[in-house]
């Protein structure tokens, strides 16, 4: 489950951060502007973004967008938050495996 939110973290942040001037910042500040075209905008323009990414990988292009994740776990203790989880993973993976091995076939 980690890995696929983490692939998922990984397209969204490139889409945010590559298309992120087209969110105007100055429609999330206050309550007062804060809207749901506002959100709107935003949800698509995240929306769309991830499929282009998706689809110019697909077409053979890389994908060079910054990604948030990236600078996130240079961070050591979200590495060490992150290092955990996929430990964890692991070793429920394992005893999960070795279950399945003992089944009669």
């Amino acid at each position: 489950m980690l890995r696929i939110v983490t692939g998922m973290v990984l397209l969204l942040s490139t889409a945010v951060g590559a298309h992120a001037q087209i969110l105007d910042v100055r429609d999330f500040g206050t309550p007062a502007i804060a809207h749901a075209d506002a959100g709107r905008r935003a949800m698509t323009a995240i929306a769309q973004s991830a499929v282009n990414v998706v689809l110019k990988v697909l077409d053979g292009g890389r994908d060079e967008g910054a990604r948030v994740a990236d600078r996130l776990m240079a961070d050591p203790g979200i590495r060490r938050v992150v290092d955990r989880a996929l430990e964890h993973e692991r070793e429920i993976e394992k005893k999960q495996t070795d279950w399945l091995a003992k089944q009669p076939k």
